[in-house]
């Protein structure tokens, strides 16, 4: 499952271009962290409320290292609402052209 921003605002655009992508920009490419921690002390450094993010470090580290060629992915829309189902066609990559 995977939710095209708050309200779905990115989903047009994720149609548009055959894409499905997750917003942390500030981390940048994720093959370059070699444990999840990592990844979860960059995501804290970003928060300002100090609360551990378990959750936003699960969903990074589960988009970059489990999403594989084959596997299907809903997108929703808040919590009841499927907007589409995809086949994964390509691997992760870093969209240094991307504006978010």
């Amino acid at each position: 499952m995977i939710s095209p921003g708050e309200n779905s605002r990115l989903w047009e655009q994720f149609h548009k271009d055959n894409i499905i992508a997750i917003g942390r920009d500030y981390l940048g490419v994720i093959k370059n962290y070699s444990l999840k921690e990592a990844v979860e002390r960059r995501i804290a450094e970003q928060r300002a409320d100090g609360v551990r993010p378990v959750h936003d470090t699960k969903a990074v580290w589960d988009f970059y290292s489990d999403i594989k060629i084959g596997d299907i992915i809903y997108v929703k829309e808040g919590i009841k609402k499927i907007l589409a189902r995809g086949v994964v066609t390509g691997d992760y990559y870093f969209a240094y052209e991307a504006s978010e």
